[in-house]
């Protein structure tokens, strides 16, 4: 009587759900009819619209989309279609043992971290309080894109993040894999993924075949680069190198995957030379970090600003925002140049050069890899990563805009070391996502 398929418990559940479905189409109904009336009464006559009817649902946890129009309520993922009369047809309730699928489920917010697959069956962890674009591909190797919805505060209100699979990457569906390793590295003279070692050492040779004076080569030779593993969650390394928050966490957090910054750092309020002196070195006139693209490139900031920046960028008990650190830096790198998706591939990812010869401000195009803009362009970027020698111990890396042409030794994954305190118009940052 209590259990089995038309049991007493079966039965409460089904009226329980009944109950819901009722009250999800009476708020359909009441958002229709108050559209419609409306527009009646501005004498327009022509049919409700899904936008129109968005402006009615936006309290509902609701979104309205296509003609005829489909109503799907956030958290239940009830669907509900409205025909040409306002007849709303029954729903089918979503099964909450269903592996969602991220072509399902795109411009959807989700209240809390969730996993989806995408095509081919990789995991993609959603965080709390973001969507997958409706522009973002089905699978992990297009670049899936993350959009702020209300995960921050109104002004990080539509940034964009892309997610970098780790592990084995399914390419098709007959399992075709490539396997993307959570490590740092360096790269050789055919673009194959080396020790850091090694690859500086390549980066040095090549630094002296353009034209670099043996005297700065010999300077720079001795340098060691390391990621520091001591949790500082709360603050930068005794206010020397922009250290990340706890890098033991986020190995251990992002196995699967993490986010990186679709564009270099952007901020609302544009930083130029002139304000240079009062904005470099004080932090109370820093301006609020964004990753969106109309948003202007931010430059003009010290490394351990940008550090500050990011890892404050988001507050949530869901996931950690924080500045790029080297296992993201070279894990996204070999990633991209994985499942690269630009028309020229004939220069491998890690070995690029700067694709633009002066600055732009909304992403170079030529340099758009698995929709991720600028990581071997425009900019050069600050990490976590630490150099050996004491007065420069900040590590940055990318190509430098106008760096191109003068200085072609500068590629993808050169190690550039810094002061603690270095600004310039040329160099920016980029933040970071992963979940918890």
């Amino acid at each position: 009587m209590l259990s089995g398929n038309n049991g007493i418990l079966q039965r409460a559940t089904d009226a329980k759900t009944q109950t819901g479905i009722e009250q999800e189409k009476e708020i359909v109904a009441l958002a229709y009819n108050s559209v419609l009336a409306k527009k009646v009464s501005n004498g327009n006559l022509n049919a409700v619209t899904d936008s129109e009817l968005n402006d009615e649902l936006d309290n509902s946890k609701a979104t309205a989309s296509g003609n005829p129009i489909i109503v799907t309520f956030n958290k239940s993922g009830n669907t509900y279609e409205i025909d040409s009369n306002g007849v709303i047809k029954p729903s089918t309730p979503k099964d909450p043992n269903a592996t969602l699928k991220v072509a399902e489920h795109k411009n959807e917010k989700f209240d809390s971290n969730t996993e989806l697959e995408d095509k081919f069956g990789n995991k993609i962890v959603v965080p709390a309080g973001f969507k997958i674009t409706s522009d973002s591909p089905d699978s992990v190797t297009g670049g899936i894109i993350i959009e702020d919805v209300d995960a921050g505060t109104e002004t990080t209100s539509g940034s964009q993040f892309v997610w970098i699979a780790v592990g084995d990457v399914y390419t098709d569906i007959n399992g075709t894999k490539n396997n993307i390793e959570l490590c740092r590295c360096g790269f050789n003279e055919n673009g194959e993924k080396v020790s850091i070692e090694e690859g500086y050492r390549y980066e040095l040779i090549r630094m002296g075949a353009q034209g670099v004076p043996g005297y700065g080569i010999s300077q720079i030779s001795s340098y060691t680069f390391s990621e520091d593993t001591i949790s500082r969650i709360g603050s930068v390394a005794d206010n020397i190198n922009a250290s990340a928050k706890n890098i033991s966490d986020f190995l251990s957090k992002a196995s699967i995957g993490y986010y990186i910054g679709r564009y270099e750092a952007r901020t609302p309020i544009q930083r130029t030379s002139s304000t240079e002196n009062s904005l470099a070195m004080n932090d109370d006139n820093l301006t609020q970090l964004t990753e969106k693209k109309e948003d202007h490139v931010y430059t003009w900031i010290t490394p351990l600003q940008a550090s500050s920046l990011s890892r404050n960028m988001y507050t949530s008990d869901c996931f950690e925002s924080d500045l790029i650190n080297s296992y993201a830096w070279d894990t996204a790198i070999n990633f991209l140049q994985t499942f690269d998706d630009r028309n020229d591939k004939n220069i491998k990812y890690s070995l690029q050069m700067s694709l633009n010869d002066d600055f732009v401000s909304n992403g170079t195009t030529s340099d758009k890899i698995c929709n991720i803009y600028d990581m071997a362009s425009n900019c050069g970027e600050f990490t976590t990563e630490t150099c050996s020698n004491s007065n420069f111990p900040v590590t940055g890396r990318g190509g430098v805009y106008y760096n191109n042409s003068s200085n072609s030794y500068i590629l993808t994954c050169t190690r550039f070391a810094f002061e603690s305190n270095y600004v310039s118009p040329q160099w920016s940052f980029r933040t970071i996502l992963y979940v918890k």
